[in-house]
């Protein structure tokens, strides 16, 4: 595992070392995982958004819960729970649906994707950890995503 510092957002986290860090802006920074292949059109990965809402997480993730049900079956939740990230109560969801459409085979296309989100708050910052990947990858990672979340630290 490499580690990463966010100074500016107030967090530390460690990533697998075969991943890339990117930042994509200046509240979120992706990891990548490497294609499996040169076919492989997705890379799994870790994005960690930092932003200041003004609800408690439970009233967040409710939010993106009712989002996803009125999405017309764009999305499905598959688990939440309450479990504690670096010390502090978090929400936890998994779910699967569908991005795109995308053109790999040059027509739209939508494809399956399964989604872990932790949410922790801590000193009016709320921090949205989301593991992005297609389900024939996302058990392959798993573990290495469970160890990512553990890692995580608040400074």
């Amino acid at each position: 595992m490499k580690p990463h510092t966010d100074f500016a957002n107030g967090y530390r986290i460690s990533y697998p070392d075969t991943w890339q860090s990117q930042q994509l802006n200046p509240s979120v920074t992706g990891f990548f995982a490497p294609r499996e292949s040169p076919a492989d059109m997705f890379s799994e990965n870790v994005t960690i958004a930092v932003d200041r809402v003004p609800m408690s997480i439970s009233q967040l993730v409710d939010a993106q819960v009712i989002q996803m049900q009125n999405s017309g079956g764009a999305a499905q939740l598959i688990s939440r729970t309450q479990p504690f990230v670096a010390g502090q109560p978090a929400e936890l969801i998994e779910f699967r649906g569908h991005i795109g459409p995308v053109m790999p085979h040059g027509k739209p296309e939508m494809i399956p994707m399964q989604w872990l989100q932790v949410y922790v708050m801590n000193n009016g910052r709320t921090y949205c950890f989301t593991y992005t990947a297609e389900p024939h990858a996302y058990q392959q990672y798993l573990s290495q995503i469970q160890t990512m979340i553990s890692s995580f630290e608040l400074n």
